[in-house]
Protein backbone atom coordinates (compact mmCIF):
# COMPACT_ATOMS: atom_id res chain seq x y z
CA UNK A 1 0.00 0.00 0.00
CA UNK A 2 3.26 2.39 0.48
CA UNK A 3 3.70 2.50 -3.22
CA UNK A 4 -0.19 3.95 -3.48
CA UNK A 5 0.12 6.32 -0.92
CA UNK A 6 2.93 8.54 -2.46
CA UNK A 7 0.80 7.83 -4.07
CA UNK A 8 3.84 9.91 -2.91
CA UNK A 9 6.09 15.50 -2.60
CA UNK A 10 10.31 17.83 -2.60
CA UNK A 11 14.47 18.06 -2.14
CA UNK A 12 16.98 20.38 -1.40
CA UNK A 13 16.46 23.79 -1.36
CA UNK A 14 18.72 26.80 -0.19
CA UNK A 15 19.55 28.91 -2.95
CA UNK A 16 16.43 31.58 -3.62
CA UNK A 17 14.85 32.49 -0.53
CA UNK A 18 11.42 30.23 0.97
CA UNK A 19 9.01 33.50 0.10
CA UNK A 20 9.45 32.64 -3.40
CA UNK A 21 9.28 28.57 -3.10
CA UNK A 22 5.87 29.51 -0.93
CA UNK A 23 4.60 31.97 -3.81
CA UNK A 24 5.10 29.13 -6.31
CA UNK A 25 3.14 26.76 -4.15
CA UNK A 26 0.22 29.76 -3.54
CA UNK A 27 0.20 29.77 -7.89
CA UNK A 28 -0.65 26.08 -7.66
CA UNK A 29 -3.03 26.09 -4.66
CA UNK A 30 -4.87 29.13 -6.30
CA UNK A 31 -4.88 27.76 -10.25
CA UNK A 32 -4.97 24.25 -10.60
CA UNK A 33 -8.32 22.23 -9.59
CA UNK A 34 -7.33 19.39 -11.27
CA UNK A 35 -5.02 17.12 -12.81
CA UNK A 36 -4.63 13.45 -14.75
CA UNK A 37 -1.87 11.97 -16.56
CA UNK A 38 0.60 8.98 -15.93
CA UNK A 39 3.01 8.24 -13.50
CA UNK A 40 5.61 5.52 -12.54
CA UNK A 41 6.99 4.91 -9.28
CA UNK A 42 10.22 3.67 -8.05
CA UNK A 43 10.42 2.64 -4.19
CA UNK A 44 14.15 1.89 -2.69
CA UNK A 45 17.56 1.67 -4.33
CA UNK A 46 19.58 -0.02 -6.49
CA UNK A 47 19.08 -3.86 -7.56
CA UNK A 48 16.03 -3.94 -4.73
CA UNK A 49 14.38 -1.16 -6.72
CA UNK A 50 10.55 -1.97 -7.22
CA UNK A 51 8.81 0.16 -10.01
CA UNK A 52 4.93 0.60 -10.76
CA UNK A 53 3.72 2.48 -13.91
CA UNK A 54 -0.17 3.50 -13.72
CA UNK A 55 -2.76 6.65 -14.31
CA UNK A 56 -3.84 9.22 -11.68
CA UNK A 57 -7.12 11.27 -11.49
CA UNK A 58 -6.98 14.33 -8.88
CA UNK A 59 -10.04 16.99 -7.82
CA UNK A 60 -8.69 19.19 -5.39
CA UNK A 61 -11.95 20.69 -5.30
CA UNK A 62 -13.59 17.74 -3.89
CA UNK A 63 -10.25 16.57 -2.20
CA UNK A 64 -10.54 13.39 -4.44
CA UNK A 65 -7.80 10.81 -5.57
CA UNK A 66 -8.12 8.06 -8.11
CA UNK A 67 -4.50 6.38 -8.29
CA UNK A 68 -4.25 2.92 -10.82
CA UNK A 69 -1.20 0.64 -10.66
CA UNK A 70 -1.34 -1.21 -14.13
CA UNK A 71 1.87 -2.27 -13.95
CA UNK A 72 2.88 -4.93 -12.17
CA UNK A 73 -0.04 -5.68 -11.02
CA UNK A 74 -3.66 -4.27 -10.86
CA UNK A 75 -4.49 -1.82 -8.07
CA UNK A 76 -6.72 1.02 -7.75
CA UNK A 77 -7.05 3.62 -4.54
CA UNK A 78 -9.66 5.89 -4.79
CA UNK A 79 -10.02 8.14 -1.98
CA UNK A 80 -13.09 10.31 -1.82
CA UNK A 81 -16.15 12.00 0.95
CA UNK A 82 -13.50 10.99 4.26
CA UNK A 83 -13.01 7.35 2.73
CA UNK A 84 -10.21 5.07 0.99
CA UNK A 85 -11.05 2.46 -1.49
CA UNK A 86 -8.17 -0.49 -2.01
CA UNK A 87 -8.95 -2.91 -4.63
CA UNK A 88 -6.32 -5.54 -5.26
CA UNK A 89 -6.90 -7.92 -7.93
CA UNK A 90 -4.10 -9.68 -6.84
CA UNK A 91 -6.03 -11.20 -3.76
CA UNK A 92 -9.43 -10.40 -5.42
CA UNK A 93 -10.51 -7.62 -2.32
CA UNK A 94 -11.67 -4.61 -1.87
CA UNK A 95 -11.15 -2.77 1.24
CA UNK A 96 -13.05 0.77 2.53
CA UNK A 97 -12.06 2.78 5.50
CA UNK A 98 -12.73 6.24 6.92
CA UNK A 99 -9.69 8.32 5.41
CA UNK A 100 -7.90 9.52 8.73
CA UNK A 101 -5.84 12.15 9.23
CA UNK A 102 -2.46 10.53 8.98
CA UNK A 103 -3.58 9.10 5.52
CA UNK A 104 -4.77 12.22 4.75
CA UNK A 105 -0.80 13.71 4.80
CA UNK A 106 0.46 11.29 2.85
CA UNK A 107 2.34 12.49 -0.62
CA UNK A 108 -0.61 11.78 -2.75
CA UNK A 109 -3.09 13.53 -1.41
CA UNK A 110 -0.85 16.66 -0.71
CA UNK A 111 -1.67 17.45 -4.08
CA UNK A 112 -5.10 16.28 -4.21
CA UNK A 113 -6.06 18.64 -0.99
CA UNK A 114 -6.00 22.28 -0.68
CA UNK A 115 -3.66 24.08 1.82
CA UNK A 116 -2.57 20.63 2.41
CA UNK A 117 1.21 22.43 2.39
CA UNK A 118 1.02 25.11 3.63
CA UNK A 119 -1.15 23.97 6.61
CA UNK A 120 0.79 20.51 7.47
CA UNK A 121 5.05 21.44 5.79
CA UNK A 122 7.86 23.86 6.82
CA UNK A 123 8.99 25.50 2.90
CA UNK A 124 12.69 25.38 1.96
CA UNK A 125 13.41 25.93 -1.28
CA UNK A 126 16.48 25.71 -4.14
CA UNK A 127 14.58 27.25 -6.94
CA UNK A 128 11.17 28.03 -7.76
CA UNK A 129 10.33 24.71 -9.12
CA UNK A 130 12.27 22.24 -7.04
CA UNK A 131 11.05 22.21 -3.41
CA UNK A 132 12.05 20.19 0.15
CA UNK A 133 8.63 19.92 2.20
CA UNK A 134 9.59 19.13 6.14
CA UNK A 135 6.58 17.57 8.09
CA UNK A 136 5.21 20.22 10.84
CA UNK A 137 4.34 16.91 12.75
CA UNK A 138 6.38 13.12 13.12
CA UNK A 139 4.87 11.05 10.69
CA UNK A 140 5.66 8.35 8.01
CA UNK A 141 8.16 10.68 6.18
CA UNK A 142 11.30 12.88 6.70
CA UNK A 143 11.18 15.29 4.27
CA UNK A 144 8.87 15.06 0.46
CA UNK A 145 10.68 16.34 -2.68
CA UNK A 146 8.49 18.17 -5.14
CA UNK A 147 9.65 18.89 -9.09
CA UNK A 148 6.92 21.62 -10.09
CA UNK A 149 7.03 23.19 -14.48
CA UNK A 150 4.60 25.24 -15.67
CA UNK A 151 2.08 24.11 -12.25
CA UNK A 152 2.74 20.97 -13.43
CA UNK A 153 4.08 17.97 -10.92
CA UNK A 154 7.22 16.61 -12.41
CA UNK A 155 8.47 14.19 -9.98
CA UNK A 156 8.44 13.71 -6.34
CA UNK A 157 10.77 12.06 -3.87
CA UNK A 158 9.61 10.80 -0.28
CA UNK A 159 12.48 10.15 2.35
CA UNK A 160 10.64 7.22 4.46
CA UNK A 161 11.34 7.53 8.60
CA UNK A 162 12.79 4.15 7.80
CA UNK A 163 15.49 4.95 5.96
CA UNK A 164 13.93 4.31 2.43
CA UNK A 165 13.29 6.52 -0.30
CA UNK A 166 10.44 6.78 -3.18
CA UNK A 167 10.29 8.73 -6.39
CA UNK A 168 7.32 9.27 -8.56
CA UNK A 169 7.53 10.88 -12.18
CA UNK A 170 4.74 12.06 -13.50
CA UNK A 171 4.02 11.80 -17.40
CA UNK A 172 1.73 13.53 -19.85
CA UNK A 173 0.09 15.77 -17.19
CA UNK A 174 -3.40 17.40 -18.32
CA UNK A 175 -4.27 20.39 -15.91
CA UNK A 176 -7.84 21.80 -15.60
CA UNK A 177 -9.36 19.63 -17.12
CA UNK A 178 -13.10 18.16 -16.85
CA UNK A 179 -12.96 14.83 -14.99
CA UNK A 180 -16.02 12.76 -14.66
CA UNK A 181 -16.85 12.64 -11.27
CA UNK A 182 -17.41 8.57 -11.27
CA UNK A 183 -13.78 8.32 -11.63
CA UNK A 184 -14.05 8.72 -7.64
CA UNK A 185 -16.37 6.01 -7.53
CA UNK A 186 -15.10 2.27 -6.74
CA UNK A 187 -17.18 -0.56 -6.77
CA UNK A 188 -16.38 -4.41 -6.03
CA UNK A 189 -16.12 -6.48 -9.04
CA UNK A 190 -17.43 -9.68 -9.48
CA UNK A 191 -15.82 -12.51 -7.81
CA UNK A 192 -14.01 -9.43 -5.09
CA UNK A 193 -14.68 -9.90 -1.53
CA UNK A 194 -15.45 -6.25 0.49
CA UNK A 195 -13.79 -5.63 3.75
CA UNK A 196 -15.12 -2.69 5.57
CA UNK A 197 -18.33 -0.43 6.01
Amino acid sequence: MKGLLLGGTLVLLLLAPVAQAQSALEAFNRSVNTLSGRFWQEDGTGGSAQRQKGRFWLDRQRGALRWEVDQPGKQVIVVDQGRIYHLDTEVAQLTIAPLDQALSKTPAMLLARRNAVMEGFTIQSQDTNWFRLIPREPGEFRAVGLLFRDLKPVEMELAWTHGDTSRIGFEAVRVNEPIDPQTFHLDAPPGVDVVGP
